[in-house]
């Protein structure tokens, strides 16, 4: 289990310098998924959808892509690995990943309204 800790942990940390993202990890063994819910809504964020099969956590990962063009969530389910990609157009999303005991993740999705871009150059 500690080995999937570090390996997560690397994980965001590289798409975080990667994909202009930031992330943040906290180790728990008793997640409350409502928590996160609330957490997430005091921030402006509304829930959209849960990709996965959720469960009891032992970890929680938040990525926010804010300033990219797209979030791209992944999860396991039975041990198959799966993505989904949400362009950021018209709406923000940040994807809340979430590991099991199993080794299975899930992920809950947010989304905000995307702020207006300033008018450069009075066009």
């Amino acid at each position: 289990m500690k080995t999937s800790l570090i390996y997560i942990s690397t994980l965001c940390f590289a798409l975080s310098v990667f994909c202009g993202c930031s992330a943040r990890s906290s180790a728990n063994f008793d997640l409350d998924l409502h928590n996160i819910d609330k957490e997430m809504e005091k921030q402006g964020w509304t829930h959209l959808e849960t990709l996965g099969e959720p469960g009891p956590g032992i970890l929680e990962t938040e990525l926010d892509a804010s300033t990219a063009e797209r979030a791209t969530a992944f999860w396991i389910l039975k041990g198959q690995r799966n993505e989904k990609v949400y362009k950021q157009t018209k709406m923000l999303y940040a994807v809340v990943t979430v590991q099991k005991a199993d080794g299975d993740t899930f992920c809950l999705i947010f989304t905000k309204e995307k702020p207006s871009q300033p008018n450069i150059g009075g066009k």
